[in-house]
């Protein structure tokens, strides 16, 4: 008998902090747009307005979250990892993406992958005149939480 009791003292121990609880999820869409065209930077009188384009398919987007963000009672003593989920963009300059949540509300950063393309610049009769032009855009931050439904327009 006392050996069954030391056996069950030694036995039961703190939970770790190891894994992550994910209790549920947030659902994040949009599009990524970025001016590819000029030449159709004008309302139909005229007047000069930037008409943005669909990026092209797979350009990549990072969702980057700290899994501290996720225990409902993060141990100030352990080493939370950053969770990276990715995705791309498709031909209709869409995407969508599912991130772990929970009901508080937590940041998740969004990293977006560079491209380089051929913008069209002016036309010689009827060829395009390109120049190539790489497009880089900043880090940004959305708030999520579970059951979230999140819609996002980006431009580069």
């Amino acid at each position: 008998m006392l050996l069954f009791l030391v056996t069950l003292a030694f036995s039961c121990k703190k939970d770790e902090a190891t894994s992550t609880k994910e209790t549920g999820s947030a659902s994040v869409s949009g599009t990524l747009k970025a001016n590819l065209d000029i030449t159709n930077d004008t309302t139909l009188n005229g007047t000069p307005q930037i008409q943005y384009e669909n990026v092209p398919q797979g350009t990549f987007i990072s969702f980057i979250i700290d899994s501290k963000d996720l225990e409902d009672h993060p141990d100030t003593t352990y080493n939370y990892a950053k969770l990276q989920y990715n995705t791309t963009v498709g031909a209709n300059g869409a995407f969508s993406v599912s991130l772990p949540a929970n009901a508080n509300a937590i940041n998740a950063e969004v990293r977006f992958g560079d491209f380089s393309y051929n913008v069209v610049v002016g036309f010689q009769g009827s060829t395009a005149i390109t120049d190539n032009q790489i497009f880089t855009k900043g880090i940004d931050n959305i708030t999520i939480y579970n059951k979230a439904v999140i819609i996002k327009e980006y431009t580069y």
